[in-house]
């Protein structure tokens, strides 16, 4: 059975050392961008890649495709690969930060038509908290490939959500705080007309304002 949402920390406790199980730590700072890195490299769940939000699972910034644009299909698809992901793997993605950044990477995957790809439910920090296996190695790049062909319309382009203006609604995840201000990084802090803001951890199972 695939998991295609949540799964629970003991369930991966369970198949860490089965190999048709890939675990990606995507923890992030923001204000920090190599913090997650260093975390990495101090302690992670056994078996897991690493995969930065800068580099790994953003795209090009062109000054107009705002501060996390999504990477080139086949671009994403290789860097996957390096990481142990092939079709019929499970995939299963964490962070500290309530799931901002592993949900990142679930969306992707299925962007990509991955859908065996799950968020490790509590992050980090409850497997922390449950004194669960953690170490310092990590594995050597793989060299699989993924096909990125089923990664065509599953997004919107930005003409047609300026072209709709009022009849279309956008969500963002944005923290607050990134919405008030500007990281060292970011040039601008942009948002559409008819943009509503939905806390991750907080809304995502409140109803939407205009239901």
């Amino acid at each position: 059975m695939a998991f295609t949402t949540l799964v629970g920390t003991a369930v991966l406790a369970e198949k860490l050392s089965d190999p048709d199980w890939v675990v990606i730590d995507c923890r992030h700072d923001l204000f920090k961008p190599e913090a997650g890195r260093a975390e990495y490299d101090r302690s992670h769940i056994p078996g897991a890649r690493f995969m930065q939000l800068d580099r790994d699972l953003s795209g090009e910034k062109t000054g107009r495709n705002g501060r996390h644009p999504l990477p080139d299909p086949v671009a994403l698809a290789s860097r996957l690969g390096a990481a142990g992901v092939t079709r019929g793997k499970q995939v299963i993605a964490y962070d500290a930060q309530d799931g901002m950044n592993a949900a990142r990477l679930w969306w992707m995957l299925r962007w990509l038509g991955h859908d065996a790809v799950a968020v490790l439910d509590g992050g980090w920090p409850k497997w922390v908290r449950e004194g669960r296996p953690c170490n310092a190695s990590a594995p050597l790049p793989s060299a699989f490939t993924i096909s990125a062909a089923d990664a065509v319309g599953r997004t919107c382009p930005v003409a047609n959500v300026a072209r709709d203006g009022g009849g279309t609604s956008t969500l963002t995840g944005r923290p607050s705080r990134v919405q008030r201000s500007k990281p060292p990084s970011s040039t601008a802090t942009a948002s559409w007309p008819s943009q509503r803001s939905i806390h991750h951890s907080r809304d995502a199972n409140m109803p939407l304002p205009w239901s």
